[in-house]
C-alpha cells in the first residue's frame, strides 16, 4: 500500500487519494489541481501542496495525524484545521484566505513561531484556541490580522485599550497610522503596548 506520494512540475489537474488509507505523506508542487480532499487520509502526517497556484479548496476535515501542513502559494479563501489535533506546522501564506480556523486544542503545543506562517492581504481575523496566547506567540500574520476564538461571531470582548496604552495603530490595509495625525473617521486596529489588540470604529477626532 502506497505511503507516500509527490508529485511535482506535472500539470494533473485532479488526483484522488480516497483509496490510499496507509498514506502518511503526500506532496504535490506547482500542479494544475484545483480541489485537495485528504480527508480519507487518516494516517497522513506530511502535506505539501505548496506552490500549486490553482488550487483553491483543501479538505483536512478528518486528518487527526497530521503534523504539518504546507499550503503557501496556492488560491485558497477558506482553511478550517480544527480536526488537525496533532498539529504542529501551518504555512498558509500567499493565498486568498478570508476565513481561517486553527482552533483545534492543540495550539499551545506550537510554540514556535516560525512554525505558523499565516501572512494573507485579506485575512483580518484568526480563530484560535486562545488569542491571548496566540498574540504573544504567533507572529507571522499580516498587522491587519487578529486573534480572536470565534471570528464568526467577532473578536473576542476584552478590557478596551486606553489611549495611554496604544503603541501602533494600523487601517484595513495593514498600514500604520501616526496616532498624532489620525483625524479621518474609519475602522482601525489598534495594538497596545503589552500585545493586546482591538478593533476600534473611530467616528471622530481620536
Amino acid at each position: 500500500m502506497l505511503t507516500d506520494i509527490r508529485i511535482t512540475w506535472t500539470p494533473i489537474e485532479s488526483l484522488d487519494v480516497s483509496k490510499c488509507p496507509l498514506l502518511e505523506h503526500l506532496q504535490l508542487f506547482e500542479t494544475n489541481i484545483t480541489t485537495l480532499d485528504v480527508s480519507e487520509n487518516q494516517t497522513l502526517q506530511l502535506l505539501e501542496c505548496n506552490g500549486n497556484d490553482l488550487l483553491q479548496v483543501l479538505n483536512v476535515s478528518n486528518n487527526p495525524d497530521l503534523i504539518a501542513i504546507y499550503c503557501s502559494y496556492c488560491s485558497l479563501e477558506e482553511l478550517d484545521v480544527t480536526s488537525c489535533t496533532s498539529l504542529l506546522g501551518l504555512d498558509c501564506s500567499n493565498n486568498n484566505l478570508t476565513s481561517l480556523d486553527m482552533r483545534n486544542g492543540n495550539n499551545l503545543q506550537i510554540t514556535s513561531t516560525d512554525n505558523v506562517r499565516l501572512s494573507n492581504n485579506s485575512l483580518t481575523c484568526i480563530s484560535v484556541d486562545n488569542p491571548e496566547w496566540s498574540e504573544t506567540t504567533w507572529a507571522n500574520k499580516d498587522n491587519i490580522a487578529v486573534y480572536s476564538s470565534n471570528c464568526a461571531t467577532g473578536i473576542q470582548e476584552r478590557q478596551r485599550i486606553s489611549n495611554d496604552e496604544i503603541s501602533a495603530v494600523y487601517d484595513l490595509r495593514g498600514a500604520r497610522v501616526d496616532v498624532s495625525e489620525l483625524r479621518t473617521k474609519g475602522f482601525y486596529l489598534i495594538r497596545s503596548k503589552d500585545g493586546r489588540t482591538e478593533k476600534r470604529v473611530v467616528s471622530g477626532e481620536f
